[in-house]
């Protein structure tokens, strides 16, 4: 299999927050510790780590 890897953008936002949203909600369902907050904004979040030079993940 073939795969590219780039350094995320804060355009990045709409495209990563989903796939963030669905990890979420996955560890929420294995870890009853883990409590979601209702109506949470992952677009914003997604968008505040990208803006933090110190912020990685992989996806």
């Amino acid at each position: 299999m073939n795969y590219t890897y780039r350094l995320a953008t804060p355009e990045d936002s709409q495209t990563i927050a989903p796939l963030w949203a669905e990890f979420a909600t996955e560890r929420a369902n294995i870890d009853p510790s883990m409590k979601l907050k209702p109506n949470f904004d992952y677009e914003k979040y997604v968008s505040y780590q990208l803006h933090k030079p110190l912020s990685y993940c992989y996806i």
